[in-house]
């Protein structure tokens, strides 16, 4: 997967791009645990790109939603569930 960033909005944190194998359109946030830091790829639609900078309330909406785990469903890479055993 190749993910290219169209907008980034620093002060919120967050990027809007296109992942170029799929074509799907995503918006990314930065997640931080005890870990690991990385990036979280959701998928979205061309019109939330296309409307950027004038749906930033909006997006800032859906990234809270992301937050809350209520959109997991649309996570472009699923997280891997090992078992311990």
């Amino acid at each position: 997967m190749k993910f290219v960033d169209i907008h980034i909005n620093k002060e919120n944190r967050f990027s809007l791009g296109t992942e170029t194998e799929s074509g799907k359109f995503y918006i990314s946030i930065p997640v931080c645990n005890q870990m690991v830091d990385y990036e979280e790829y959701y998928e979205t639609t061309k019109e939330i790109i296309d409307n950027y900078p004038h749906n930033i309330d909006e997006i800032l909406s859906l990234i809270e939603k992301f937050i809350r785990h209520e959109c997991d469903e649309t996570l472009i890479i699923k997280p891997e569930i090992t078992k311990e055993e």
